[in-house]
């Protein structure tokens, strides 16, 4: 799932390098804490099926380290703590060096750090955008709490047809405007438009692998919103996911005014996706639905190399 996580980082450092606010640092703790995110919202998934009996035998999906009898339910819940704590970490060092980042003299800060020089450190913090930072603040603890509730908790929103939403607005969203926003303190609005491309990508990712298990999860009361389309309408969403995202990458050039062919030669990037959707066709076509666990992999592969693309291109200094 590497192309999921690395991809909801790139896009807002693409954007930053093209309005002249990249910070190598700040990108490195954003792909960082993407990373432990989705890790935790995996690892949370895991443990919510395991618990309320969807993974099981007749489950088509890869076969979890639960369901091995590989780690124990206490071991799960130790290292979903563990987790929770690596983020909210992660999360205060990326505010405090994107904090660092935005002042004249970020030297002085961390000299004042060192020294204890309490005077100085107060007329710093009374500079930063405190209510801004306390929005970051309580949206992390927000993000935290959904990757826990994913399946988690007698109200699983998981469970309820949520699941491809919130992968939309977290890891879609939330990770491009708000990764953008701590580069420089500024807003580019174009940055939702890939955002939102990388958030519907997810939500394509998350529907194949329920539509993949569309039958065990139906039996075992998981109304993912694969489930509650039905197996043909959620074919189609799977297109209109997946085309959406391809249109919304291009928006960011187009909003840019960015004219120069180079800028746009990302769409090459698009065949993977357009092979995807070929593949997925020839399989719904059929009946055997576990002939869909192969088509993962490809999928999450063609979401990194377009994110790749998107990012050189835009730029390029044509």
């Amino acid at each position: 799932m590497a192309g999921i996580w690395i991809s909801s980082a790139i896009v807002p450092a693409a954007a930053a390098w093209v309005n002249g606010v990249f910070d190598l640092a700040i990108f490195a703790l954003e792909a960082l804490l993407c990373w432990l995110m989705l890790t935790l919202a995996c690892f949370a998934d895991e443990y919510g099926d395991f618990e309320k009996g969807v993974d099981n035998e007749r489950r088509l999906g890869p076969i979890t380290p639960t369901q091995r009898g590989e780690i124990d339910k206490r071991s799960m819940k130790r290292a979903l703590v563990a987790l929770g704590i690596e983020v909210a970490l992660v999360g205060l060092i990326l505010l405090a060096c994107s904090c660092l980042h935005m002042l004249p003299n970020p030297r002085n800060a961390i000299d004042a750090i060192a020294s204890g020089d309490v005077h100085t450190l107060y007329r710093l913090a009374r500079a930063a955008d405190v209510p801004a930072l306390m929005g970051f603040l309580a949206f992390g603890a927000v993000c935290i709490a959904a990757a826990y509730l994913y399946t988690m908790g007698e109200h699983a929103y998981g469970y309820a047809g949520l699941g491809d939403a919130a992968g939309f607005l977290f890891f879609g969203l939330v990770a491009g405007v708000c990764g953008y926003w701590l580069y420089g303190y500024t807003m580019d609005w174009a940055v939702v438009f890939p955002s939102a491309a990388v958030g519907l990508m997810l939500a394509a990712s998350i529907n194949l692998n329920n539509i993949r298990d569309i039958e065990n999860d139906a039996e075992h009361g998981k109304a993912t919103l694969a489930v509650r389309l039905g197996r043909e309408r959620a074919r189609f969403y799977h297109y209109a996911l997946l085309t959406s995202a391809c249109l919304l990458y291009l928006a960011f050039p187009i909003a840019h005014g960015m004219t120069h062919v180079l800028h746009y030669l990302f769409v090459l990037a698009y065949l993977p996706v357009v092979k995807h959707a070929i593949d997925f066709c020839r399989v719904m076509n059929r009946s055997n639905l576990a002939a869909l666990k192969p088509l993962m992999k490809p999928l999450v592969r063609a979401e990194l190399i377009i994110t790749l693309a998107f990012a050189i291109c835009i730029a390029l200094p044509c």
